[in-house]
């Protein structure tokens, strides 16, 4: 079955939209952010905007699915994050080739968390929660129409509020986050980039949207 990005990120976003909407009801009902376990599960979806190398890419044209297993114990603002995504770029403003100009990215990151309530002033007992995150770990690349695997350094660096919407566990999260991949050797229409070195890198933005559960 052909997985189709663009309801699965529909759903989500009518989820996130849905809970934000009925927060006045859960800030009556919260009385922390507690949960039983230091754990939350997460998953989200969005679409990155591609910066560098130089490309002609649209609006629509990037999507990605993401996974996390998030590790913040109890009474710190220290945490740990395990992180997955899956991206599929392409380059449609680019010259028209016979192996569809895209590029797959898989990318797997250990993120180091720090969340910024208390600089911020925001209660234990808020729906509100703002974490900064940097991550460092591995992507691999995928160019349509070759058989070669770019091997490449991820790094990131983000912001990521979030919003209690039920149950005192589960979370809607909005992602900003800027990230680096060293030694690309591929554009984002799959095209080998002449002259490139490990120290050559890509970068994008990242926006996404997702549910965290606390387990």
């Amino acid at each position: 079955m052909k997985f189709n990005s663009n309801k699965f990120l529909l759903i989500i976003l009518l989820v996130a939209f849905s809970g934000i909407e009925s927060y006045a009801q859960c800030y009556k009902t919260v009385g922390s952010r507690g949960g039983s376990s230091a754990f939350s599960l997460e998953i989200g979806a969005g679409m990155p905007i591609l910066i560098s190398p130089t490309n002609d890419s649209k609006f629509g044209d990037n999507k990605k699915v993401e996974l996390g297993l998030r590790y913040l114990p109890e009474g710190t603002n220290f945490g740990l994050r395990g992180y997955y995504s899956f991206a599929g770029l392409s380059d449609s403003g680019a010259e028209p080739s016979d192996h569809g100009n895209k590029l797959k990215i898989h990318r797997v990151e250990l993120q180091g968390i720090y969340m910024l309530d208390d600089l911020l002033g925001v209660s234990d007992g808020s729906i509100f929660e703002l974490e900064s995150y940097i991550g460092l770990g591995a992507g691999l690349g995928k160019p349509s129409g070759n058989d070669v695997t770019n091997k490449m350094i991820a790094t990131t660096i983000g912001l990521r509020p979030r919003f209690l919407i039920d149950d005192n566990r589960l979370h809607v999260y909005f992602d900003t986050s800027y990230g680096m991949l060293f030694n690309q050797r591929y554009d984002y229409a799959g095209e080998s980039i002449p002259g490139v070195d490990k120290t050559d890198s890509g970068s994008m933005l990242h926006f996404s949207v997702g549910l965290s559960y606390r387990l």
